[in-house]
């Protein structure tokens, strides 16, 4: 009875040591994460571009336009594009910079950080991070 843990471990007999953590999220706090995971257009944003690993503001505007209006780019109109674009470059995009999920360089194309991959293993969990936003 002594020497027992809760889990019923002898605990002379746990020479584990404590557990390192994952340096892929030891950077980014959960919560970030799940800030980051919240908008639909930022999700589908971090997919591309974990994806792509880097990705021109234009053409991650375009993919991820397509995928909202589920439409071939061509198919895309100029106020759709406009949209998206503006939308990520001003708000999204610069939210993911400041989480560190994504580098944005200065020739504003949008690297994947190590966070990205982070950000993909939680939606990959299937927890529930929709705010239904964009």
């Amino acid at each position: 009875m002594f020497g027992l843990d809760l889990f019923g471990a002898d605990a002379d007999e746990t020479d584990d040591p404590e557990p390192e953590a994952d340096p892929v999220t030891a950077d980014v706090p959960p919560g970030d994460l799940f800030e980051a995971l919240r908008s639909d257009r930022r999700r589908l944003a971090i997919r591309w571009v974990n994806q792509l690993d880097a990705v021109d503001m234009v053409d991650l505007a375009e993919t991820v336009a397509c995928e909202e209006y589920d439409c071939t780019i061509a198919n895309l109109t100029d106020q759709q594009r406009k949209r998206v674009y503006v939308s990520l470059y001003q708000t999204h995009v610069p939210k993911l910079d400041q989480l560190d999920i994504v580098d944005i360089g200065d020739d504003q194309e949008v690297h994947a950080t190590p966070a990205t991959e982070a950000a993909m293993e939680l939606l990959a969990t299937g927890v529930e991070v929709t705010g239904g936003n964009r």
